[in-house]
């Protein structure tokens, strides 16, 4: 499954300075061959 993101940037900069986690680097457990979507 390929997933595509889109956001604001502007609440990006807000989310990393906030949680200090990037959405590209959020975005990457997608990517995870492990694990399990229900």
């Amino acid at each position: 499954m390929r997933y595509t993101f889109e956001w604001d940037p502007i609440k990006a900069k807000e989310n990393l300075r906030k949680h200090r986690i990037s959405f590209d680097r959020a975005a990457e457990v997608f990517l995870d061959p492990l694990a399990i979507s229900i």
